[in-house]
């Protein structure tokens, strides 16, 4: 079993504006690559709205973040949590965490080559994640805060139902 949790100090957050600032130049071209890779992958472009994408980035969008690169803190997945978050077609109201997180990790390949999803989960939902390794395989379930120690809540699971045995309650 392990604990995947979102960093608060670090955020990032989509922007436009004037591209004098080298680092917003920059993130505008990254964003450009990206569109651009999510347009020819038989397995993303018709899952994003790419017009509307290159259009926001033709008119100055950037991502602006304070997390470190490079670092494995997370900066590509917030990333591509922003962009699943903005331009995915078919999100869906009530979505099932392992779909959504196949999405992201789908994403996130194009700067990893392959990507579990986790931490792009982590960053979409802005909530601890536990990763649940039983009998019945791997299984994940968004960590609810329970008020009280003995308190027994719900916990949405990876299959989309809710379970209360699945996953202990985090406390804080």
């Amino acid at each position: 079993m392990g604990l995947a949790i979102p960093l608060e100090r670090y955020d990032g957050v989509f922007q436009k504006g004037d591209m004098k600032h080298p680092e917003a130049k920059h993130s505008n071209h990254q964003l450009e690559l990206l569109a651009n890779y999510i347009i020819y992958s038989e397995d993303l472009k018709n899952q994003y709205d790419t017009n509307t994408f290159l259009e926001d980035v033709e008119r100055g969008l950037y991502f602006d973040s304070n997390i470190p690169q490079g670092y494995g803190l997370g900066s590509s997945a917030a990333l591509v949590a922003a962009v699943y978050d903005r331009y995915y077609l078919y999100k869906k109201k009530n979505y099932v965490i392992s779909e959504v997180k196949h999405h992201l990790a789908q994403l996130e390949s194009y700067y990893h080559g392959k990507s579990s999803g986790l931490d792009a989960i982590v960053s979409y939902m802005n909530k601890a994640v536990i990763i649940n390794q039983g009998r019945s395989g791997r299984g994940l379930c968004i960590a609810q805060r329970a008020k009280r120690q003995n308190e027994t809540i719900p916990h949405q699971h990876s299959s989309g139902k809710k379970n209360g045995s699945l996953c202990q309650p985090v406390f804080g």
